[in-house]
């Protein structure tokens, strides 16, 4: 499991999970909320013309991180994971995002449900002998637009 984690602290870093949580207000259990504009702004490192252009095609998701850890045959830890990723309903009005909720179903890969027997994920040759752990990390709000994405908050769960 450690190994994961460490992969998902991996790949939000190159997505830029660093962001400043100024003036995101977003339940994480709701799905609504706020974003300031000047948010967005900051994590695409717009101008105030770009962000004046692009504002109404922005797009915000909602990401969790999924993993299962499974002891495997050959006496090792195997991990298995992925990322499970909503769509969340937004307006844009004025200076701000309202966040409505989540849109449709997830999408993304989630994380793999192996059975006793089924090939160890280590891949290894070895086979599943049981799921030791199961976990979920996140939410992480993302901002989408045109092909790249931003963080604006993370939680952990």
């Amino acid at each position: 499991m450690r190994k994961f984690l460490a992969v998902c602290v991996a790949v939000a870093a190159l997505l830029g999970v660093a962001a400043a949580q100024a003036t995101v207000n977003f339940n994480t259990q709701t799905q609504v909320g706020t974003v300031d504009r000047s948010d967005v702004q900051s994590a695409f490192g717009w101008s105030n013309s770009q962000t004046a252009h692009n504002a109404r095609r922005v797009t915000f998701v909602e990401w969790w991180f999924v993993y299962n850890e499974y002891l495997c045959s050959s006496n090792s830890l195997a991990d298995a994971g992925g990322v499970v990723e909503w769509g969340i309903n937004s307006q844009s009005h004025g200076m701000t995002y309202n966040l409505q909720g989540r849109s449709g179903q997830d999408s993304g890969s989630g994380a793999p449900t192996l059975g006793v027997g089924d090939a160890c994920p280590n891949g290894d040759g070895s086979t599943v002998v049981r799921l030791t752990f199961s976990g979920v990390n996140g939410p992480i709000l993302m901002a989408q637009f045109g092909g790249q994405e931003a963080t604006l908050a993370a939680y952990s769960s």
